[in-house]
Order: C-alpha cells, then sequence, then structure tokens
C-alpha cells in the first residue's frame, strides 16, 4: 500500500472497524478502549522505513570501473550512477509512492532509499517482489563506551615510563605504560608498524575526527551524514580516540603511537552529539565509501544496536552493503559490543558473511591490558572473529575549550575494534594471531570450557 492511496485505506478500514464494531462491542467493551485506540494509532502512524531493491544492480556488482585515482575512480562510474537513479525513480513512481527525499538513494554498495510508512505499507512493499527488504530505520549508537577520568593536556604529558591508573576491570592498578611513545594496547598487539599500504585509508565511521597534529586525515573523501555538522566536527571525541589508536604518528615526542602510525584515516561523520545515528545514515556513508574505495582499504565500524535473536538476517539493508563492500575486497571491522553478553545479539556486530567475503567481515572484542576476559565486552564463540586490548586505551582527543590539543582514556570494544583496524591496515590483511584467550575464564576442567578467542597482532 503506498502513501498516495492512504486514504482510500483509511476511509475503507474505517468502514470495515464500524461494521465489526456492531458485531463485538459488547464483548470487548470492558477493555480500556482509550488504550487501544492509543495502540491503533501508535501502529498507523508513519514512521522511517529503510527500502533495499533487488532487481537493480548495485554498481560494485554491475560493472564498476576501478582506477588507482579515487576521484577518477567516482567519476569514471558517474554515468552508471545516473542510470540507476533513474531505475529507483522509475520503481518509485510505478509503486505509487510519494514524498521519497532522493538524497537518501543508494546506488553504489546497494540501491534503495528511506521513506515514511504505516507497518501494514511497509509489509506490503517488502512483499514486493522487486524489493529484497523493508527495514526500520533504526537507532545506531556507539554501544556505551566508557570514558575514564579527565583528558590530558599537551602541556602536562604522560611520560615514557609512568603508571596507568586502570580502575574497576580487575586488572593491577599500576599495568605497565610507555606513552610518549606507544599505549599498551598498542604494544600487545605487537606496534606500532609503519603502514606499507600508502595508498589505502581507514574509514572511520563515528562521530567525526578532529583535525590533530598527530592525525593524517584525508579530507578530500571525508564527509558529514550529520545535518548541520561536517566532518571535523566530532561532538564527543569518540571518532577522534579511535582514529589515534588505529593510526596516531608521534608529534614531537608527544602522544601515543597507534597500531599503524601515520596511516591515512577518512572522517565519516554519522553521529550527533549524542552519540546517536541512524540505519539510513549509515547506509549511505557506506555507498559514498563504495564509490571510492581501494582494495584493502578497511572501514571502523565501532558503533551498533542489540537486536537479539536473528540479529545475524536482520537489518538486510545494512547486512547487505557490508557483505557487498566485503566482496569488494574492503575489510570490515565491527565492536562486539559492551553489553557484556552475546556478541550475537548487537548488529552489525552480528553479521559474519555466508560466503567469500566472510574473511573480510571482522568482529571483535574487548581485553584488559594483561590478555584476560573483560566483565564489559560481548563474546561468541560464532561471532567474535579476533579480540585487543580495549581497557583504559590512551588516546588522541578533542581540544579544550582554550583549543589545547588533548589526549584520552577511554574504555570499550570500539578501542579494541581500532586496535584490528590498526592491526589489518599495517599488515594489508588479517591480523596473526598472538595466542588464545578463554572468556569467560573459568577453571581448567571446566566443563564445557569457554571458547577459545585470537588475539590480534601486527605480522
Amino acid at each position: 500500500m503506498s502513501p498516495v492511496n492512504r486514504s482510500f485505506f483509511a476511509a475503507i478500514t474505517s468502514t470495515i472497524t464500524a461494521i465489526a464494531g456492531i458485531v463485538v462491542v459488547g464483548i470487548f467493551l470492558a477493555k480500556d478502549s482509550s488504550h487501544e485506540a492509543a495502540i491503533k494509532a501508535a501502529s498507523s502512524a508513519p514512521t522511517s522505513w529503510v527500502v533495499t531493491l533487488k532487481h537493480i544492480k548495485p554498481i560494485l556488482k554491475d560493472g564498476k570501473v576501478r582506477d588507482n585515482n579515487r576521484t577518477t575512480q567516482r567519476s569514471r562510474n558517474q554515468l552508471s550512477r545516473t542510470n540507476k537513479r533513474d531505475d529507483v525513480r522509475k520503481f518509485i513512481r510505478d509503486t505509487g509512492l510519494r514524498d521519497v527525499d532522493e538524497g537518501t538513494f543508494v546506488v553504489d554498495v546497494a540501491v534503495g532509499f528511506t521513506i515514511d510508512l504505516t507497518a501494514a505499507e511497509a509489509a506490503t512493499l517488502r512483499s514486493n517482489p522487486k524489493v529484497d527488504d523493508v527495514d526500520p530505520n533504526d537507532v545506531v549508537n556507539l554501544g556505551n563506551p566508557i570514558h575514564q577520568g579527565n583528558p590530558i593536556h599537551q602541556g602536562n604529558p604522560i611520560h615514557q615510563g609512568d603508571q596507568v591508573p586502570q580502575g574497576d576491570y580487575g586488572v593491577p592498578s599500576s599495568p605497565p605504560s610507555t606513552c610518549g611513545t606507544l599505549s599498551y594496547a598498542v604494544s600487545v598487539a605487537g606496534g606500532p608498524k609503519v603502514p606499507t599500504t600508502d595508498g589505502k585509508r581507514i574509514w572511520i565511521v563515528d562521530s567525526g575526527i578532529q583535525r590533530h597534529p598527530d592525525l593524517v586525515i584525508d579530507d578530500v573523501f571525508s564527509q558529514s551524514f550529520v545535518a548541520g555538522k561536517v566532518w571535523s566536527d566530532d561532538d564527543l571525541g569518540h571518532g577522534t580516540h579511535v582514529a589515534g589508536i588505529a593510526a596516531a604518528k608521534q608529534n614531537e615526542s608527544f602522544g601515543c603511537l597507534g597500531v599503524s602510525p601515520g596511516g591515512k584515516v577518512v572522517s565519516i561523520k554519522i553521529l550527533d552529539e549524542e552519540g546517536k545515528g541512524s540505519l539510513s545514515d549509515l547506509r549511505k556513508a557506506l555507498d559514498h565509501i563504495s564509490s571510492v574505495n581501494q582494495e584493502n582499504d578497511v572501514v571502523n565500524l565501532s558503533l551498533g544496536k542489540i537486536v537479539g535473536a536473528g540479529c545475524e538476517t536482520s537489518r538486510k539493508s545494512i547486512r547487505r552493503a557490508i557483505e557487498n563492500l566485503a566482496n569488494d575486497k574492503t575489510y570490515v571491522v565491527m565492536a562486539a559490543g559492551n553489553n557484556g553478553g552475546d556478541a550475537g545479539d548487537v548488529w552489525p556486530g552480528c553479521y559474519n558473511g555466508n560466503g567469500p567475503e566472510a574473511g573480510r567481515i571482522i568482529t571483535v572484542a574487548a581485553l584488559n591490558w594483561n590478555k584476560t576476559c573483560t566483565d564489559y565486552s560481548n563474546y561468541g564463540a560464532s561471532t567474535v572473529d579476533w579480540t585487543a586490548v580495549g581497557t583504559m586505551v590512551l588516546s588522541t582527543y578533542v581540544k579544550d575549550s582554550a583549543g589545547e590539543y588533548q589526549y584520552a582514556y577511554m574504555t570499550g570494544t570500539s578501542m579494541a575494534t581500532a586496535v584490528i583496524s590498526g592491526i589489518v591496515y599495517a599488515n594489508g590483511g588479517l591480523p596473526i594471531s598472538a595466542g588464545l584467550v578463554k572468556c569467560p575464564a573459568t577453571p581448567p576442567g571446566t566443563m564445557p570450557p569457554s571458547p577459545d578467542y585470537k588475539i590480534g597482532k601486527v605480522n
């Protein structure tokens, strides 16, 4: 059912309801009619839905022209992009849909759009043989990363050899740290390793990346999908922190080296000042990346949403985009989530892939500095591919009110994900294993034994 016909169907529904009421009013009169009316009104109110089409192939599956120059690559596929957008418009016209914002169109990584529909209209559209799926336009967020203490100003650095307090995560209060050189998360990962993939990029899909002397940011392809914001508006410091873990370079003997120091990062801002974004904006961000991606690029997704049972088969709009990017030889590295539960309940980290692309779809859980399990990270043997230190990681942060550069400790699977992204970028491929860890930790002989998880390391 399309919005253009909504009033007609509403009239029919009202008539049927009135007739049916003659029969059932005596049975249901005792119920809270105002509550039922509220439920009915809510179910019939239009909400935002993300539509994925299957009768039109995305550009990356339909003769994508490649070029070592990213700008040229995007330009050489522009005619195909224009034609496919025309095909989307035709589908919208033929289906009788109205008020579709063409700014929501995607055609590179997948083909579709976003539209306001009632639940009934969404179900009808989903049954169209040309439609792959119609997903609710969910809110995505950071998964509750934990900010540890006050940021550290550049004028007050932690010198090499100073100890980093670890808080309440069951680890010693004074683990080794050599900030001024590198953080312990990087050390456990075998870093730093100067990247050999100079032409590649780490795409940080997050809250933005503020300009920082320790970061090499590709500002040509950085982009914001948040209204009224630019890509360098990091309202939370999260994206700047993640970028530093993956690729910060040492700036005048200060700061903490990332896993792959000096690696080029791209800021893709989809999260607002509350750490929230939408499924639609995430797909548009992946579509933008797909238009200019190169083999062995890395996409870092330190975000997600709890879905629960059936997570891996849900939200086809994002699952298809991730699978297609991976098939296009781009690595997608995702956080397992910070709920202390099952990583299989949180998307997009619950996605594994079912074909040759599966090896490039990576879900990351977090460890403490001494390579033990955390109490906050999600785990799951069928979902988690790699682990890395995510507890109390020191990295780049946004400026203070006086404009001074800062560094901060943050904890979460977001941080561990950034470590693995840095490793993949530095290696030009998957991590190697630095050993195994059982999570949750159990005494020897416990049955059934806890699963073994690989600890990621650079070559």
